[in-house]
C-alpha cells in the first residue's frame, strides 16, 4: 500500500477526514483512525516515523487526556504510539510539517 503521508497544513483544502473508532469499550485509551476514502488506517512508517495512511488493517493507537479532561478534546489530548511509546507530534514547516511519532511528551 502506497499510503498518504499525514502532515501539517494551513490549507483546507489538502484537509483530510479520518474516522475514529474506540476499541476495547468506552473506558478503553486504544483507537483506530480511519483514512476515509483511502481503504486504509492510520500507523507509524517504521522506518520514517510518519503517520500516513500506510495499513489495510485497524492500527490502535493510545488516546492520552491531559488536564484531568474525562471527554474526548481534540484539544485537550494527545495520541500514541504503544508499540514504541512515542507520541504524535508535527514536525516544523521548514521540515515539511509531517506529523510523526517521535515525540517523548504529549504536549504536541
Amino acid at each position: 500500500l502506497n499510503g498518504l503521508v499525514v502532515e501539517q497544513s494551513s490549507d483546507a483544502s489538502r484537509a483530510a477526514v479520518f474516522k475514529v473508532r474506540r476499541t476495547g469499550g468506552q473506558n478503553s485509551t486504544r483507537s483506530t483512525l480511519e483514512c476515509v476514502g483511502q481503504g486504509a488506517y492510520i500507523s507509524v512508517h517504521p522506518h520514517s516515523k510518519r503517520m500516513g495512511c500506510f495499513s489495510t488493517s485497524p492500527v490502535e493507537l493510545d488516546y492520552i487526556r491531559l488536564d484531568g479532561q474525562t471527554w474526548w478534546d481534540a484539544a485537550k489530548g494527545a495520541f500514541r504510539d504503544p508499540t514504541s511509546g512515542r507520541f504524535l507530534c508535527a514536525e516544523a514547516p521548514q521540515f515539511g510539517g509531517h506529523v510523526v511519532a517521535t515525540g517523548t511528551e504529549a504536549s504536541g
